[in-house]
């Protein structure tokens, strides 16, 4: 295949979006305020959005529309409800349930109570769904659970419990919020009152960026391009087939010259330096022994992981009799924390101490191309690399300190 015709295929489209991006910063929008203050991917901030959206009573102003779009277009009970009804629905962000956990979104009124689990990128809890469900179903025996995640992913096995299919409503931000935001949007109360116009659009661009959700106009310049000719969508085939690879090749590379410059922290060879492909995601870790049998059974390691969605993150986690204790134990990490008389503010079921890693103040995410990841884009520039590197090394040898 002719090098040079995929490599003008690659230009032509980096054009396009290029072209769209000097556009967003003449006209002003590429300032988002959601990304200014890197809020966009923040569960409970984005909770207290959709919830002030969602209230009838919300200071938005358009009473019952916007829960009442969000009930037909995502959840098929519009109809089920006369507006009457809508408009006295209650919308509670972290409502709490007698067994004291949060739910992050609770819609509730007339006999109904919708339970919201909100998944970004933080990992699911044991029994997590099926609590909330069960929570639900004390004031609505037909009560079923949203889990609304990034792309419309299942929640854990761990977390459903019992729930079948059939109790759980799967929805996704990159189709289910967008759509359902973009027709709030174009409700003409909405394009009236310029404040609310205006965060509304905000925080459809931040969903796009968080989602890898191009707007319609550079989508659909670049679907023209590719299908000017079946070169075109060959090559584009190409592409698309061996981007994952490339992915994997730039995380093991990176994972390898860590190890290269940090590794003399230890004395012998990681335990496990594991690298696994999930579809478009690439999970990988490197694992060092720090000290043996601190508690009965327990070791501590010394990690640099990047998993799920997670960004990059350099800690300690532990081991119990030779498997990862991936669901952790929180009253061994407390021991542990104690042992090494660290008092870690952050929640974690298995990091005794952890911190994510950065690169000119933003997190660097490798697993998945959502959200902010130019760090990402800047490890394929050579000098760049080693500068990203350079610095993981300094904030892992930080961490190290801590417990060292």
């Amino acid at each position: 295949m002719d090098e040079l015709i995929i490599n003008n295929l690659l230009v032509t489209a980096g054009s396009i979006i290029d072209k769209y991006s000097a556009i967003a910063r003449e006209t002003g929008r590429s300032f988002n305020i959601f990304e200014v203050a890197r809020i966009e991917d923040k569960e409970v901030i984005v909770c207290r959005i959709l919830a002030e959206l969602l209230n009838p009573k919300g200071r938005h102003g358009q009473g019952g529309a916007y829960l009442e779009l969000f009930l037909s277009e995502c959840c098929d009970m519009g109809d089920a409800l006369s507006d009457a009804e809508i408009e006295n629905m209650q919308v509670a962000a972290e409502r709490m349930t007698d067994k004291g956990r949060p739910v992050d979104l609770v819609i509730e009124g007339n006999g109904r109570c919708i339970p919201i689990e909100v998944k970004i990128y933080a990992a699911d809890q044991s029994a997590q769904c099926y609590d909330y469900c069960m929570y639900a179903r004390t004031k609505d025996s037909e009560a079923r659970i949203i889990y609304l995640t990034l792309f419309g992913e299942e929640p854990s096995d761990d977390s459903r419990g019992k729930l079948s299919d059939d109790d759980i409503i799967f929805m996704s931000f990159d189709v289910h919020i967008l759509r359902w935001l973009e027709k709030c949007l174009a409700l003409p109360d909405t394009i009236r009152k310029t404040p609310l116009r205006e965060i509304l659009i905000q925080f459809i661009s931040a969903i796009r960026n968080i989602t890898n959700n191009l707007e319609d106009k550079p989508k659909m310049e670049l679907i023209k391009l590719l299908s000017e000719s079946p070169q075109h969508m060959r090559n584009a085939k190409v592409i698309a087939d061996t981007l994952d690879e490339c992915r994997f090749e730039i995380a093991t590379k990176f994972f390898t010259a860590f190890h290269e410059r940090f590794g003399s922290n230890f004395e012998s060879e990681p335990l496990e330096s594991d690298f696994v492909k999930w579809g478009n995601s690439i999970n990988a870790e490197i694992r060092y022994m720090f000290e043996k049998d601190v508690v009965p059974g327990v070791s501590v390691i010394f990690i640099l992981n990047m998993s799920n969605y997670d960004p990059l993150l350099a800690g300690f986690g532990m081991i119990r009799e030779g498997e990862s204790a991936r669901l952790g134990d929180r009253n061994i990490v407390k021991k542990l924390r104690t042992h090494y008389g660290v008092e870690e503010k952050k929640s974690s079921a298995h990091c005794v101490v952890y911190e994510y890693i950065s690169f000119e103040d933003d997190w660097i995410n490798m697993t998945n191309f959502n959200g902010s990841y130019e760090n990402y884009f800047k490890l394929f520039d050579p000098k760049t690399f080693e500068e990203i590197l350079d610095s993981t090394v300094k904030q892992a040898n930080a961490v190290l300190a801590k417990l060292k």
